[in-house]
This record gives C-alpha cells, sequence and structure tokens, in this order.
C-alpha cells in the first residue's frame, strides 16, 4: 500500500485529479489507512523540493503536493519526517514509517519503490572556485579532477555513469559536500542547478 500511494500521487501531479477524487463514491483500499488516519505522512530530506525559511518553517514543492493531495483525500494533516539523505526516506516508505517519499526518479532507487510519472525537471550542473580553468563540462571530466558529490544523490548516480576520467569525492549530505569544494578537497561540485545556486550565495 505505501508504494501505491505513491502511484495516486503520481495520478494527482500528472491529471490535476487523484485516482480518490474519481472513486469518491467507493471505499478505495489504496488509501483506506490513511484516509481513517485522518493524516498523510510523508518523507522529505533537504532539496530543492523541501527546505526551511530563515524561521525554521518547512516549505517547498513536496509540501504544496501533500497538501493538495490531503485536501482532495478529505485529510486534515500533513506531518513530515525529514531525513538527511534519500536512502533513509526509501527506508521510511518500504518499512511503512511514510505514506509518500518525494526524490528524484532513478533505476536503481525503482528496484526498491515505484514512482509517479515525473511532475518537475530538474537540471544537473557544476559549481567551481572562481577563477577556475573548469569553463565546460567536458572540461570537468579529465585526469586529476575532483568532483566533490552527495553519496546517493540522484545527481551523483547519474554522474558516475557519465565520467570517465575525473574522480567523485563524496560527503553524506550537503553542507559538507560543498564543503569539500570550499575547502579546496574539490575542484567542482556537481549537483541539481537550483541548489547549486543556493550554494553559490553561501
Amino acid at each position: 500500500m505505501r508504494i501505491a500511494i505513491v502511484i495516486v500521487l503520481g495520478l494527482f501531479i500528472g491529471s490535476g485529479q487523484s485516482a480518490y477524487s474519481q472513486t469518491k463514491s467507493s471505499a478505495d483500499p489504496r488509501v483506506a489507512d490513511i484516509i481513517q488516519s485522518g493524516k498523510i505522512r510523508i518523507g522529505v530530506f533537504p532539496s530543492f523540493q523541501y527546505s526551511k525559511d530563515a524561521s525554521g518553517k518547512p516549505r517547498g514543492l513536496a509540501l504544496g503536493i501533500a497538501n493538495a493531495l490531503a485536501a482532495d483525500m478529505g485529510i486534515g494533516e500533513v506531518v513530515t519526517a525529514e531525513y538527511p539523505t534519500p536512502p533513509q526516506v526509501i527506508a521510511c516508505v518500504k518499512e511503512g514509517g511514510c505514506d509518500v517519499g518525494f526524490m528524484l526518479v532513478d533505476p536503481a532507487r525503482a528496484k526498491e519503490v515505484d514512482f509517479t510519472p515525473a511532475f518537475v525537471r530538474s537540471d544537473f550542473t557544476y559549481l567551481v572556485p572562481q577563477g577556475s580553468p573548469l569553463k565546460t563540462a567536458t572540461d570537468v571530466d579529465r585526469p586529476g579532477i575532483r568532483i566533490a558529490v552527495v553519496r546517493g544523490h540522484a545527481s551523483t548516480i547519474s554522474l558516475v555513469r557519465i565520467i570517465k576520467q575525473a574522480q567523485p569525492v563524496y560527503a553524506d549530505t550537503y553542507d559538507p559536500t560543498f564543503e569539500l569544494l570550499r575547502s579546496g578537497q574539490a575542484d567542482a561540485f556537481a549537483s541539481i542547478l537550483k541548489e547549486i545556486l543556493d550554494a553559490s550565495h553561501i
């Protein structure tokens, strides 16, 4: 059921109308326990889909989608389970602690959970220090170049399939990965474009 509700979410995003709203006249076993509980539990990690403002209030695309889904299902509460990394969100969904998880689609992850159709595009890019000789993506994939990446991140999984000569340098979460670049332990930082733009203002 935990995997099925992810599919329901995809129908909601893709068509503007959830599977539940299409069958309100009859009980939908895929979401019956969620409706009975009166809350939907979402698994998130810090990303362009989920973050906190200066006051610590959660915000982002994941919350907007979850709130819309909850309202459509007649549920009054969205409960956020925040984890440092995507694999922990996957574990939450698989173990039944979360009804829905938000993350980028990746074939490796699809072996463990089902994904909805894509509802947002995420572009990947590099951040380099000011004055860096690295000007293009081709420049980065060379012997001796170190690329700071978040372990288990979708951008990292995609990157390691592409690069042939550069060396990934891993950290477990976003901030320590950026620190690898800032401290000179990496020559470039690979991530999602929005996160790169946010990091460039740090």
